[in-house]
């Protein structure tokens, strides 16, 4: 190390005279304050995100299970559908054949 180094490392900064010097290093204390605040803040809303990014995931989850649901449904109703046109036209078609 040279003389300079070792006066960096020996600087006091509560002996400053200086009141340029001090009111800077008050403003870096500040902003090194607001920084914490600040990234403190982005923590929140990251936790946030988060928590509504696995909601959204279950929300898609549920409309793909009621989608598949919708699906069996309708595909059932137009079965039982055709069932009761075929079962209702064989019934006329009997009772065309008896009663003429």
């Amino acid at each position: 190390m040279n003389d300079s180094d070792d006066d960096f490392n020996e600087y006091d900064p509560t002996n400053e005279t200086d009141p340029e010097v001090r009111e800077l290093r008050e403003e870096i204390r500040r902003q090194a304050n607001e920084i914490v605040r600040l990234e403190a803040a982005v923590d929140q809303i990251a936790a946030a995100s988060a928590e509504q990014h696995a909601r959204i995931e279950l929300l898609h989850l549920r409309m793909d299970e009621l989608d598949a649901q919708y699906r069996r449904l309708s595909r059932t109703i137009w079965i039982r559908g055709a069932t009761m046109a075929i079962l209702g036209t064989a019934i006329g078609q009997t009772l065309a054949y008896l009663l003429f």
